[in-house]
């Protein structure tokens, strides 16, 4: 009887650095003349989109943007209403120097503060903090499949 068994590894990873950044943000948003005018400020959301990474040696360059949404009152009765604005960024960062061979990059963004305000009806200010984490991962190649035979 042969008896077939398959050995499959897989790749081997581990966490060579874990960093902390911060990305100011400040900006006003203007209220479009086909929405209505702000009464009261419900709430403010920003939201990191991260749409590009770039791993050099010593440096990670992010592209993305962040979505910020505020939800508000309406004038005269209009009820919830909603805008959003984004906001393009690029963020070079300092990595620790190591082998550059088979890496790979998660990045994390979390709102660390968020202050709204309202300047006029047609006008809200925004102003926080995106805090990132991001790692460095280290990636070996994995083992190819072959067959093992059993004797017997």
């Amino acid at each position: 009887m042969e008896l077939k068994i398959f050995r499959d590894a897989l790749p081997a990873a581990g966490t060579n650095c874990t960093l902390k950044a911060e990305l100011p943000l400040e900006t006003e948003i203007l209220i479009s003349d086909y929405l209505p005018p702000v009464f009261k400020l419900v709430k403010c959301f920003v939201r990191p989109v991260v749409l590009q990474k770039r791993l050099q040696p010593g440096k990670l360059q992010l592209e993305g943007y962040l979505r910020c949404v505020v939800y508000y009152q309406g004038e005269d009765g209009a009820g919830l209403c909603q805008t959003e604005q984004k906001l393009p960024f690029t963020k070079l960062l300092d990595l620790p120097e190591f082998v550059f061979t088979a890496w790979a990059v998660q990045v994390e963004g979390q709102t660390e503060y968020l202050n709204c305000r309202t300047v006029n009806p047609r006008r809200i200010e925004v102003a926080g903090r995106m805090g990132w984490w991001y790692r460095c991962i280290r990636r070996s190649k994995p083992m190819s499949s072959r067959p093992f035979r059993m004797a017997g």
